[in-house]
Formats: C-alpha cells, structure tokens, sequence
C-alpha cells in the first residue's frame, strides 16, 4: 500500500495538469473550436509506454534541465508517452528516497515535480507546473506551486520540507506499474468528491489570464461538468454490460436508456445531464428547475423528487450501484419512457 503512495504526489499533478490544459483550451479556444472533440477530459486510466529514441530529449531547454538535474545527483531513468494523453511526455529521476519528474507538453511547455512520502504516509510535492495551484488534493498530500520556480529554487524549497523527516523510497523498476494505479487511486478521489468543483474551475480562468463574462465561464463549467458525467455515464454502463453478459445489442439501447445518479456532484450540470438523457421533459423550465436545486448537496434527493413525480410505471428502477470511477447508482428508464 504504501509503495502505492509513493508516487501519488506526482500522478495526481499529472491529472491537474490535464485538467487545467483542458480548461485552458476551453477558455482560450472555445468558441472557435469544438472543444470535446479535440481537448479530451482527464482519462479515468492512463497507460504509460517507455519511449524508443525520444526526439523530444534532444531539445536544448530539455538538455539543459536534465544536466541541472543531474547536477544535484539525481538519476535519469526512462522516459514515457501517455496515449490517453498524447501531448505530455514525461521522464523520470531517482536520489535517495525521492524522485523528480520532468513533463513536457506541446503548449504548455516544461514543469518538473518533486515528491516525497514520510513514513507515516503524509506526501510532500513541489512543483513548478504552469497552472493548478487552485486545485484540491487528497487530504494527505502537500503540495506546493511554485509557478515559473527555476530547479534549484524547487530543490532549495524541497530540502526545508523534507528535513529531519524519514522517507520511503521509490526505484524505476516498479515506477510505470505504480504511476498507472496511482492514477486511478487519485481520478477516483477526485470523482467521489464530486469532479471538478466551480472554485477550481474559476482557479484557472484566472491564472489563464483570458478574462470572460460570468455568464459565459458558468456555461463553459456547465458544458465541462457535462462531458464529465458523459464520462462516469460510459464507464458504469460499460461494467453493467460487461458484469451481466449483455449482448452488444441490448447493450446500446441500454446506453440511451439509463441514468447514473453519483453520490457528489454540481447539481445544476446534473439537471442539464438529466435533460440530456431524456429524463426531463423539454417542455420544462430548465433554468428554473437549475435554480431550484442549485444549493442541494444530495443528488440522490434531486434524482428521487422528480422520478417520484412520474407515474409509477413510467418511473426508472435501480439496475446496480457502483463504486468505480465513483460511487454512483444505475437505474434504467422504461422503454415506454425512453420511446
């Protein structure tokens, strides 16, 4: 377990990064582009593959960072690509009981992490990443932002948090294993506590520096928190298909003739989701019915006072519950309904 730990720290700015390009496209392109199709949501699983020959490792600002890596007696490991997601390339470094991780992405340019775990679990993090610093975290880690840090001011920080304090170690020969469910350990944190939260969805608006209207930063949030449940919506019914050996065919009508009702999430995004599932009528007020439940919590109440309000037929039935990529209950709609 705690070797799970170890790299939680890095793996977990890994999906804030991920997330925080994704807002940044959103905010600085979206009206030109179409956003879901071209800028993908942090993956619910991710694969890291060792690279052949990486070009990218030959830039000069690459070189220069990895010598002054290495000057502080670290040791270059493997480098990897991501195919879930194709524009960060990341490498790693060992010293002692803790690890370095140099990240490169097509936009967003260079960042490096460094993480350390004590041996009570508690993980410490600094980090020179582009965007993030307003995202939340597991309760046990620390992580601290240094936005535009050069290394040996990220060293120098590091050194005053590890100090005097007793750490596990790390090696590369378990490092892909450990980063690819580490990854899933932090997006299912992330998703049982609801996903992306509109506090952290402003965080980066700002640091993005590209200043919108309220009105149109609320629609993207909406539209983001969207492709969110779309997501948890496809994972859950992939594992109800699969679990109860249902043909491919029954399989898709079960797609467009479900719900998934997750224990957190934005509760004007989730009657948007409802709508779009074909749950709520569209001769209803969506705006109203939005302001009517945005300040409640359960989202159990909210599935449950409109599902009471059909007649009992028409109402939809629970299929399973689940608790990966979140704790969240299925329930499928009548084919009357659905029709």
């Amino acid at each position: 377990m705690i070797i799970l730990q170890i790299i939680g720290g890095i793996v977990v700015l890994l999906i804030i990064i991920a997330f925080c390009i994704y807002l940044f496209f959103r905010f600085k392109f979206g009206k030109y582009l179409d956003i879901d199709s071209s800028i993908n949501h942090s993956p619910l699983s991710i694969h890291i593959n060792e690279e052949i020959f990486p070009q990218w490792l030959e830039d000069k600002s690459v070189i220069n960072m990895i010598t002054q890596i290495e000057g502080y007696g670290f040791h270059k490991s493997k480098s990897y690509s991501i195919p879930e997601m194709e524009d960060i390339q990341l490498l790693s470094f060992f010293k002692d009981s803790y690890t370095a991780v140099l990240y490169k992405h097509n936009v967003m340019g260079l960042w490096i992490d460094l993480f350390a775990i004590s041996e009570d679990g508690s993980e410490i993090t600094v980090t020179n990443m582009p965007l993030g610093s307003g995202i939340e975290n597991r309760p046990e880690m620390k992580k601290y932002v240094m936005k535009n840090s050069s290394f040996d001011e990220l060293i120098e920080r590091f050194n005053t948090y590890i100090e005097n304090v007793n750490l596990k170690s790390v090696n590369d020969d378990n490092f892909r294993f450990i980063f690819e469910e580490a990854y899933k350990k932090d997006i299912q944190w992330r998703n049982r506590n609801g996903g992306i939260s509109y506090d952290e969805f402003l965080s980066v608006e700002k640091e993005s520096n590209i200043s919108f209207k309220d009105k149109h930063v609320k629609e993207a949030f909406i539209e983001t928190k969207l492709q969110e449940l779309r997501l948890w919506h496809s994972n859950i019914i992939s594992q109800y298909i699969e679990s109860n050996n249902i043909s491919a065919e029954e399989g898709y009508e079960i797609e467009y003739q479900s719900i998934i009702v997750p224990e957190k999430t934005d509760p004007v995004s989730y009657a948007y989701y409802l709508r779009e599932k074909g749950f709520i009528s569209e001769n209803v007020n969506l705006d109203k019915l939005a302001e009517h439940f945005k300040n409640e919590i359960n989202i159990k109440t909210i599935f449950e006072s409109l599902n009471n309000r059909l007649s009992p037929d028409l109402r939809a039935s629970m299929a399973g519950s689940f608790t990966y990529p979140l704790n969240a209950d299925l329930f499928l709609i009548p084919e009357r309904e659905y029709s």
